[in-house]
């Protein structure tokens, strides 16, 4: 009888083996799911911080855009005018090019003479 005391006894290898690999893997999917919790929220503080950068350069764009449109609108030119900031000479009509839609003298005929008569809708 105490042969067969030791079979019954005896502790069952596989059993064990299943639930330590079971456990094993259990382990495993816990810690990776933890990790990856982990690397969304730290990617989502990232977002949120280039969304707030991003906010803040937008309104240095806005603020940029309108120190421009102030600096070249037609008042403070012409406060720069009067200040002498900006020095502008008047066009004479010895300066202008006038171009004709007549044929150029010694043209060749198969050069034609365009002119832009505007946008006809």
């Amino acid at each position: 009888m105490s042969n067969r005391r030791k079979q019954e006894e005896g502790v069952k290898v596989t059993s064990m083996a299943l639930w330590v690999v079971g456990a094993v893997f259990a382990g495993v999917v816990g810690l990776r799911y933890v990790s990856l919790t982990n690397q969304i929220h730290a990617t989502g503080r990232q977002i949120n911080e280039l969304e707030v950068e991003a906010k803040e350069i937008d309104g240095q764009m806005r603020s940029a855009a309108k120190k421009v449109s102030d600096f070249t609108s037609h008042k403070e030119l012409n406060r720069k005018l009067n200040e002498g900031f900006i020095k502008m000479v008047k066009i004479t009509d010895d300066r202008v090019v006038h171009i004709t839609t007549k044929n150029i003298a010694g043209a060749p005929e198969d050069v034609r003479v365009v002119a832009n008569q505007g946008a006809r809708r």
